[in-house]
């Protein structure tokens, strides 16, 4: 397993993951959004459209200044 210093990321980032994911845990991405400075999860259950919320987060971020 591969680790990564993560909490050195100072870029906002939205992780997107299927909630009834049956590839992948969605414990994985909670993991990885918690250990984010500025991680956020959206939870997307049954794989529906997420274009608004993806369009909001960048639009909140789009003059964000470096950390």
């Amino acid at each position: 397993m591969f680790h990564y210093p993560l909490d050195r990321i100072a870029a906002p980032a939205l992780v997107i993951h299927g909630a009834a994911d049956k590839a992948v845990p969605f414990s994985h991405a909670e993991r990885l959004a918690a250990a984010l400075p500025h991680g956020e999860l959206l939870a997307i259950p049954n794989g529906n459209l997420i274009q608004a919320r993806v369009r909001a987060f960048l639009g909140k971020h789009a003059s964000c200044q470096p950390y």
